[in-house]
């Protein structure tokens, strides 16, 4: 199964970026840095490939995400696994997946500005996915980029948009028990280490997991 752990990074994430390098690193896979253009990184990544615009949400982030998961089909992965800089793996073992399924650690939210709308899917890092699932995923979110993807309902977050294309392609979302995302409540270190959680997402320091 060829595969590798492909990062979405800047070049002001550099510190966080080292710190979790030896983490990605024991997977024992290749570790891509994709950075926007004309960004570059001396992190330890064994490769590093640059890919869209510098932002931090909208269309262009949007963009940035479908272009490396067509770099990733491309280059010829059977497993695409993206994550981003602020993600990391607390043991090798690598994310579950399915055939046809993506992988994602996901809640139910309302939308970003109204706690009146319906509630929406928002599909956390990391995100695994089979190559044929992630050439269905592309074709799918391409047609939403011509619908007003900032439009009220994401406000340019990547991991509503990501959870309103899974919805609109009928394509199966699966949440393995040992992935947490936004882990930003007390005890959040006592309940990692209590429910084995693995892939966590929305720290960026090794002082946050108690050091």
């Amino acid at each position: 199964m060829k595969t590798a752990l492909s990062i979405l990074a800047h070049a002001g994430a550099f510190q966080t970026v080292s710190d979790f390098m030896p983490r990605w690193k024991s997977l024992g896979i290749p570790v891509i840095g994709y950075y926007p253009d004309a960004e570059t990184s001396s992190a330890g990544f064994d490769e590093v490939r640059n890919i869209g615009e510098s932002a931090h949400a909208g269309l262009k982030v949007f963009r940035r995400f479908l272009d490396v998961l067509q770099d990733r089909l491309i280059a010829g992965d059977e497993v695409l696994m993206i994550a981003e800089y602020d993600t990391v793996n607390l043991t090798d073992e690598l994310p579950e997946w399915h055939p046809g399924w993506v992988t994602s650690y996901y809640v139910q939210a309302h939308s970003h500005d109204s706690v009146e709308s319906e509630m929406q899917v928002c599909a956390l890092s990391p995100w695994i996915m089979d190559a044929p699932t992630a050439a269905w995923f592309i074709v799918v979110a391409e047609g939403m980029l011509e619908t007003d993807p900032d439009g009220k309902d994401v406000v340019g977050l990547l991991d509503r948009w990501i959870g309103q294309v899974l919805q609109k392609g009928n394509i199966p979302l699966f949440t393995k028990a040992n992935l947490l995302g936004y882990p930003w409540h007390p005890g959040a270190v006592d309940r990692i280490k209590r429910m084995g959680y693995n892939w966590i997402h929305g720290w960026k320091t090794k002082e946050d997991f108690g050091g």
